[in-house]
């Protein structure tokens, strides 16, 4: 497991000068109304975000009003987001480590999010956990998805010369490569989120033509017993 890891991590640093630049098809002013809607705090409290990469959404946290702390175990990832936090003045703290052995207290978090880790994940269920553990009771794991089949998964997973950008035995070790939808929340479940939901974003969160819907997967932690 730890060198499949390893592994992944090397292929995100290797995109990181990049990534953006692939990534560049997003309307972010509807991504940030969408993450207040589904943050609903109006600024108050702090959100962590696993995966962070470049800061795609802990840098829009950060200018919601929210504390904003990104984790990412790819450090070539991490240097471009600190690049673009002092570019567009936000505030965010980034740490390298792995989102799924969190260094954070249990309760610390009113909000965790992530966009495009799911799939990426060798032990969801576990991680999710992880992730409900540092949530504060009443908060949300938010994930943000695109649902795709197994062939355009493949498709995406393949540099310019159609070459497999993870060795076979990596993708086959991680179960929502190409998920249904059913799986997703499967998984929140099996984390312990009772009635986790699929919210279907507006297909005009991105500015590429005939591009695949979000999906936000939404787990929120029952209120501790009095």
């Amino acid at each position: 497991m730890e060198e499949f890891k390893k592994v992944i991590s090397k292929k995100w640093t290797e995109r990181a000068p990049t990534f953006d630049d692939d990534h560049a098809t997003e309307d972010i002013t509807l991504w940030r109304e969408t993450l207040e809607e589904l943050i609903c705090r109006k600024g108050n409290g702090s959100v962590l975000d696993i995966g962070t990469g470049t800061g795609f959404l802990a840098n829009m946290i950060s200018e919601l009003g929210y504390c904003s702390v990104g984790i990412d175990f790819s450090e070539g990832m991490l240097e471009v987001g600190r690049q673009n936090t002092a570019r567009r003045g936000t505030a965010v703290e980034y740490i390298l480590g792995d989102g799924e052995t969190l260094p954070f207290a249990d309760n610390t978090f009113d909000a965790v999010v992530n966009c495009r880790v799911l799939w990426l994940l060798l032990d969801p269920v576990n991680a999710i956990k992880e992730w409900k553990r540092v949530l504060k009771p009443g908060g949300a794991v938010l994930s943000f998805v695109r649902i795709t089949t197994p062939e355009e998964k493949a498709q995406m997973l393949s540099d310019t010369s159609g070459k497999m950008r993870y060795p076979k035995k990596v993708v086959q070790a991680m179960p929502l490569m190409a998920a249904a939808i059913d799986a997703h929340l499967a998984a929140y479940q099996d984390a312990g989120f009772h009635n986790p939901e699929a919210i279907l974003l507006r297909r005009d969160l991105s500015l590429q033509e005939g591009a695949k819907p979000w999906y936000a997967f939404r787990g929120v932690k029952e209120q501790e017993p009095v």
